[in-house]
């Protein structure tokens, strides 16, 4: 080939038994820089071709992932709120009991007669109020227990 033609016109000045060994091993040597070549834009071809479809799927993947992190977000927020307003349900609740037995004993010292000057105090009727304690705590333990066997 192209080594045979170099060396032609370089053989008339060069030994034939010389000339016939170099012109293989230069035909060898071009036919392996053309294999060599090939091989190389071949790789770097896959390689770049390799390289954008992981950054695809990378791509893929992360959009994903993000997406579902926006859902676990937007589901936790929704808790959250969930919790936060019956947790100021139960805050108004207990805050409107506490100032509804407040007023029950101010109402049951009020219905008190005055002692009379150098006299024991009188006796404030607990039976009644300690009787809607009690039911409260029954209803608050049956509520639990309630609670207990969802679980």
């Amino acid at each position: 080939m192209i080594a045979t033609l170099a060396l032609r016109l370089l053989g008339r000045a060069a030994p034939a038994w010389l000339s016939k060994p170099v012109a293989i091993v230069l035909d060898v040597a071009t036919a392996a820089v053309v294999v060599a070549g090939v091989y190389c834009w071949i790789y770097s071809r896959g390689e770049a071709d390799g390289a954008a479809k992981i950054a695809t799927k990378v791509t893929a993947a992360h959009s994903a992932a993000v997406a579902d992190a926006r859902h676990d977000e937007r589901a936790a927020q929704a808790a959250a709120g969930a919790i936060g307003a019956a947790a100021a349900r139960t805050n108004q609740d207990a805050t409107a009991f506490a100032q509804s037995k407040i007023e029950d004993m101010h109402h049951a010292i009020d219905v008190l007669p005055d002692a009379p000057a150098g006299a024991a105090p009188a006796r404030v009727d607990s039976r009644r109020l300690s009787a809607s304690l009690d039911a409260l705590i029954d209803r608050a333990n049956r509520a639990a227990d309630a609670a207990d066997a969802q679980r």
